[in-house]
């Protein structure tokens, strides 16, 4: 399997003999995924009878939406908006949303350098360069969205969503973003606010607000052709995801202690975002208003054409609840 290096495998103990050929899995090297490091640490994949090697990706959606198009992944758990946003604009059916990861909507947290003298405040972002990861991405989704609530419209142009007064410069992933700040190409980026909390910690960045998504914040997707050949294996793996996720909570000082060390976060920090994440209760259900109502925001923020094509199969339609 072909990976970059900068993309860490985390895998359990040595795959039994009789249990099928791994599943090449992406996940964010986030507090999120300590479900996955959990679920490795009790041989909880073993004892569903799937084999799964779970590759971290820190440039995120982006990056592992290629590798599922690419063939270099099996499944992915990436942002709602992202995989949305990918499979639309490719339209090449090689994968679809298949089921739901994260309950709870993602919290961004908007930064700019300590050092800044120009941006104290959020105000002070209006006309000025905000950096994102790529276009399409969460990042640059949220930036849009954000410049909406604030009402940041061209002067000329004041009751028009298609003129909004924001610049974007596209950096790469959160040390990228970091960099770029600091040498001042950008005036401030978004990013998962317990991501940013030991930088804002540390006085590298200052956090001058946040901006909720207005969706659940992490689905899962699957090549299609994984989800045709090996559907009793998928079932399978559905069905350890919601284990992992139950035993988060089970083993709430573990979770605790991984993500404050993984994150490095101060424990009451850990604990406060321990408080908010809800996880689905059932990995393998989608909620059909979700990504419609998220395909409409993306419509408006540009990031998606007005017409969509109806034949691009956005999800599973077998795991509809809504």
């Amino acid at each position: 399997m072909h990976t970059s290096a900068e993309n860490k495998i985390i895998r359990g103990p040595p795959t039994p003999e009789d249990i099928s050929q791994v599943l090449r899995v992406g996940v964010v090297p986030e507090h999120f995924s300590t479900p996955f490091h959990l679920a490795f640490q009790e041989g909880i994949f073993d004892k569903y009878g799937v084999a799964v090697d779970a590759i971290e990706y820190p440039r995120g959606t982006g990056s592992m939406c290629l590798a599922l198009r690419d063939n270099q992944l099996d499944v992915a758990i990436a942002l709602t908006e992202g995989l949305t946003s990918d499979i639309i604009k490719n339209g090449d059916d090689s994968y679809r949303i298949a089921g739901t990861y994260v309950q709870t909507p993602l919290k961004w947290g908007i930064v700019t350098s300590s050092k800044s003298t120009t941006v104290k405040k959020l105000s002070d972002l209006h006309n000025k360069t905000i950096g994102i990861s790529r276009f399409g991405s969460g990042s640059h989704i949220m930036s849009f969205l954000l410049a909406e609530r604030e009402h940041w419209y061209k002067e000329e142009e004041s009751t028009s969503d298609h003129q909004l007064s924001i610049n974007f410069k596209v950096c790469g992933g959160l040390d990228d973003l970091r960099s770029a700040l600091q040498q001042g190409s950008i005036d401030g980026f978004l990013w998962e606010t317990f991501m940013l909390k030991h930088y804002v910690d540390n006085g590298e960045l200052n956090q001058i607000g946040d901006i909720s998504t207005p969706w659940p914040c992490f689905m899962v997707a699957i090549r299609n052709d994984v989800y045709k050949k090996r559907s009793r294996e998928v079932q399978r793996f559905f069905e350890a995801i919601t284990r992992c996720t139950e035993l988060f909570h089970e083993k709430k000082q573990e979770s605790l202690d991984f993500i404050s060390k993984s994150c490095h976060l101060q424990m009451t920090d850990a604990e406060s975002w321990y408080k908010t994440v809800m996880f689905a209760k059932q990995a393998d259900q989608i909620s059909q208003k979700v990504i419609h109502d998220t395909t409409r925001i993306l419509q408006r923020a540009k990031v998606l054409p007005e017409h969509v094509d109806d034949q691009i199969k956005l999800y599973d339609c077998e795991n509809v609840v809504e």
